[in-house]
């Protein structure tokens, strides 16, 4: 009778082990699939594309009738570093779109140098915050129809260039 006992209480003790070990290789299966889905998700372009939430945005409800369009808008604070550089060369930028230009705090007092035509943003930090830039510098690429079609932090004129060719 020991015998007998002892062997039921093994085969229900494996059973036990091995209906556990079957849960957790589900589980590590489940996680393993999800993960997966995820990455391929992320090959085929479905992930949302940095500062989307800026993409398709009209201007003119921000700015009003500031700035026209198709335009590109760029964002600078006065304590910036970067912000300074692209500001210094600014005045050697060629584009056939017109400029504009906002700080996200005050303007410096005096103005800088700025290319022919350039249009200052009165209310910068108000237009900022608006639209909820707080990096700089930054630049927004505003369509013909006063949208925004494309929008990144910036750090030389070579890139503000590769925005507006991109747009």
């Amino acid at each position: 009778m020991d015998f007998l006992g002892s062997k039921s209480t093994f085969v229900l003790a494996a059973l036990f082990v091995s209906w556990v070990a079957v849960a957790l290789l589900t589980l590590v299966v489940g996680n393993l699939h999800r993960r997966l889905q995820r990455v391929e998700g992320s090959l085929s372009g479905n992930l949302a594309a940095p500062y989307s939430g800026l993409l398709g945005k009209a201007l003119r409800e921000s700015l009003g009738e500031a700035i026209p369009a198709p335009c590109v808008l760029v964002f600078l604070s006065a304590n910036c570093q970067a912000c300074r550089r692209v500001l210094g060369d600014l005045p050697s930028l060629s584009l056939s779109t017109p400029l504009a230009i906002a700080w996200t705090d005050q303007a410096p007092s005096p103005l800088p140098t700025l290319p022919p035509g350039a249009i200052v943003i009165d209310d910068g930090p108000k237009v900022s915050a608006a639209l909820g830039i707080r990096a700089t510098p930054f630049a927004l690429v505003a369509g013909e129809n006063g949208t925004v079609v494309k929008a990144s932090p910036v750090n030389s004129l070579t890139s503000i260039n590769n925005l507006v060719l991109s747009a």
